[in-house]
């Protein structure tokens, strides 16, 4: 695995990126800007778990990856310096508890989740000493129709008010930085190694940068398509994730990649 690595421009790029409310700023205008800098790029949206299989069967040649699947395959490399991050709560990553953390035997996974899924694995270890069963559930299952002693859910559906009745919930950007003091990288800017992504990891800065400037018009398109008020959309992503791949957050990945090997989680 290598940072920064980058290959031989293509007429065509497949990426492919998040379809939640913390990646829109990653993607704002993508293929707009990628026309006029002559590079072309086919953009579709799919959930991260989704994403993941696609890079890894070759049907994307670039995807906004979940960070744990990074550390699991030595063809990928990281092509840009923009990522889904936080440091503190994230607002849209929760595992819901119906009893105390140490009293949780089985886990119901978002099937949308990968490094999300992993995460919350690693917290129940450090932090109740438990090591639940997991099970994954559809997307789109309602709360009360998941059968878990505690529940994973993960984007926009996360940051839906719940019915309440749940003994413990915790923030996984929060209870992340509490455990570590850094901040946790959710996903990634990936491509395999033979696909040639040329001058991608600059557009992909460039549209971070355009997409961070325009945080107040996403918050609105947002809050009427998701339902959301657009101050709630616009705090989210001004105050709770960060879109920046920096030291420390590298910082972040490596603790991460630390206590997915303590754990067996690779």
């Amino acid at each position: 695995m290598h940072l920064g690595d980058e290959c031989p421009a293509q007429s065509s790029i497949r990426v492919g990126g998040i379809s939640y409310l913390n990646s829109k700023p990653l993607l704002w205008k993508l293929e707009e800007e990628a026309r006029r800098r002559g590079i072309g790029v086919v953009l579709s949206t799919d959930v991260p778990s989704e994403l993941a299989r696609k890079l890894a069967v070759g049907m994307l040649d670039v995807g906004l990856i979940s960070s744990v699947e990074f550390f699991r395959s030595s063809r990928y490399r990281v092509v840009s310096d923009a990522c889904v991050s936080s440091f503190g709560p994230v607002r849209s990553v929760k595992v819901l508890g119906r009893v105390a953390p140490k009293d949780v035997r089985v886990l119901a996974l978002d099937a949308g989740s990968r490094s999300s899924a992993v995460l919350a694995r690693i917290l129940f270890a450090e932090l109740a000493g438990t090591t639940p069963a997991t099970r994954t559930f559809p997307l789109g299952a309602a709360l009360e129709e998941i059968h878990a002693d505690a529940v994973l859910i993960i984007g926009d559906r996360a940051m839906r008010p719940t019915s309440g009745g749940f003994a413990f919930e915790w923030d996984l950007g929060a209870t992340w930085k509490d455990l570590t003091g850094l901040p946790f990288v959710f996903a990634l800017w990936i491509a395999s190694e033979e696909a040639a992504t040329g001058e991608l990891a600059a557009l992909l800065s460039t549209v971070r940068d355009g997409g961070v400037e325009h945080l107040d018009e996403l918050a609105e398109a947002a809050a009427g398509t998701l339902g959301f008020n657009a101050d709630f959309c616009r705090k989210y992503l001004r105050e709770h994730i960060r879109f920046h791949l920096g030291d420390f957050e590298k910082a972040g990945l490596r603790k991460f990649r630390e206590f997915t090997e303590k754990h067996g989680l690779l």
